[in-house]
């Protein structure tokens, strides 16, 4: 797992998924203001605030081959298989 060397992205959550294109998007959506809440659940997360487009589509890119969704103010990032 790589994780981001941004400093809005702090220790407070670490992404769950093993594997990461690049920087972990969703580590860095996490830290943000506009993020209300986060919970890991094995290799799933559920992230609640203010995501736009462009977060989703970086953290779509960031986790290839995983399942995410944006519905409202929820991402999902869904377990992978065998989790």
């Amino acid at each position: 797992m790589t994780r981001s060397d941004r400093p809005e992205a702090t220790a407070a959550f670490t992404c769950p998924a093993s594997t990461h294109d690049g920087r972990c998007m969703l580590e860095i959506v996490v830290a943000r203001s506009t993020t209300k809440s986060a919970a890991a659940i094995n290799t799933a997360v559920v992230v609640h605030g203010a995501i736009s487009e462009k977060d989703f589509t970086d953290v779509r890119t960031s986790h290839p081959g995983r399942h995410i969704t944006l519905d409202d103010n929820v991402l999902v990032l869904w377990p992978s298989r065998g989790a």
